[in-house]
């Protein structure tokens, strides 16, 4: 039987152009204390914990792309040491395919299903511990 490695608990980066997402990943959904919320609300403050802190994940809003430029999506790209999410209110973008041969891990949409935001975050740092 194959043994899963899973941390107990996940640093997560949020780089929201809002703090509601915050708001409710920390405190409004089953299963939070799975997660270490580190948040910013600008791209290069994102790049500047990308390289202080160690991170599980990163979950990037692609407002910040959008108001700072894809330069800031190369930045946190090129530093990023584990998977990064895309979170989009969109279904279909031209931007995602682009994000994903970047190096991106996926896309989530915003107004997203906790369970499938919870499946995707395990799933990113499964594979990531392979």
């Amino acid at each position: 039987m194959k043994q899963e490695n899973k941390k107990s608990v996940l640093v997560i980066l949020l780089a929201d152009s809002k703090k509601m997402l915050e708001d409710i990943l920390s405190f409004r959904i089953p299963g939070s204390e799975r997660y270490v919320i580190e948040a910013t609300y600008s791209g290069k403050d994102a790049i500047n914990i990308i390289q202080a802190h160690p991170l599980d994940v990163i979950l990037l809003d692609d407002a910040i792309i959008e108001t700072e430029g894809e330069q800031i999506l190369s930045e946190i790209l090129k530093f990023k040491s584990c998977p990064v999410i895309l979170m989009t209110p969109y279904t279909s973008s031209s931007f995602i395919p682009r994000f994903m041969e970047m190096g991106g891990y996926g896309c989530i949409k915003k107004n997203f299903e906790i369970d499938r935001m919870h499946n995707m975050l395990d799933r990113a740092t499964l594979e990531e511990s392979r």
